[in-house]
């Protein structure tokens, strides 16, 4: 690898749309890494080596598919520069200080509401993909469920508690249920990545999506759309449609989930309940084979 410093990083261009694969799509934010606001939400994150020197001059591009409305940061590092990524710039200590500092704290709360409706559910087999730190496996392995865990990051699978695989051919077998949370959005070929999931999932499997909810988000006008739709990390973006949409080509559809309270607050019950009953929109879904 060259010279981090005295070279720029190199991008490479995804033209198709991510979803439908339509050519036809148009430019709703575009400009250059070093140029502001962007260059200081770049420079105020927690960083192993700050990556601004070598993306200052480079451009990004965020596009929306005319034909299913589907959206996407068109220039994406190279697969080399993705891996300086993972190895110096996102470093442990800056991922967790990033956590830290904005309000990233694992919820295991949730944990367990997924873990309670899984069971219920009558799966045994998980596989966690993108799974981080591998917090969720180990709240899957406290309720006796067989739990497997794939994450890129040197940093997270270094810094886990337990063993987290590299790449998904690492990990035998097929699953229950596969868990992507806050995922999607990080992924070159989000397509691909779910065809091959799908290929991993038993009869009747099921899959538990996440991701940010970026309506609304076309350009960084303050820190949260810049977190939305960071255009090193979160290179695709979703609404409810477009995700329900994704996963309909991929060959799921959507699973209305159960009630799983972990509270003795009746507050929070009643508002779960609300929620439920209205039918709000939302980009964390449940789905299962088609």
């Amino acid at each position: 690898m060259r010279d981090t410093v005295a070279n720029p990083a190199i991008f490479v261009e995804r033209h198709d749309c991510i979803s439908c694969g339509s050519r036809i799509s148009r430019s709703i934010g575009s400009g250059l890494f070093g140029e502001e606001p962007l260059r200081s939400f770049i420079d105020g994150d927690p960083w192993g080596e700050n990556p601004l020197a070598v993306l200052e001059r480079e451009r990004w591009d965020f596009r929306e598919c005319s034909d299913c409305g589907q959206r996407w940061h068109a220039r994406i590092l190279s697969p080399q520069w993705n891996e300086v990524r993972f190895s110096k710039w996102m470093s442990a200590d800056a991922i967790r200080q990033f956590e830290t500092d904005h309000g990233g704290n694992h919820d295991a709360a949730r944990d367990v509401q997924h873990v309670l409706r899984l069971r219920k559910l009558g799966v045994t087999r998980i596989l966690d993909f993108g799974c981080g730190f591998g917090q969720f496996l180990e709240m899957c392995r406290l309720f006796r469920l067989e739990a497997h865990g794939v994450d890129r990051s040197s940093a997270r699978r270094s810094g886990a508690g337990v063993q987290i695989h590299a790449e998904l051919e690492d990990v035998p077998g097929t699953f229950d249920a596969i868990t992507l949370f806050e995922v999607l959005e990080h992924l070159d070929d989000p397509m691909t990545t779910l065809l091959d999931l799908k290929t991993r999932l038993n009869p009747g499997g099921l899959m538990i999506v996440e991701v940010p909810d970026t309506s609304g988000v076309s350009s960084f006008t303050d820190r949260q759309s810049y977190y939305k739709i960071h255009p090193l990390d979160h290179i695709n973006a979703f609404t409810p449609e477009s995700l329900v949409g994704m996963m309909s080509r991929a060959g799921f559809r959507p699973l209305k989930k159960d009630f799983a309270f972990v509270t003795t607050s009746l507050k929070r019950v009643a508002k779960d309940v609300a929620k439920s009953a209205l039918k709000q929109r939302t980009t964390q879904r449940y789905f299962t084979l088609a």
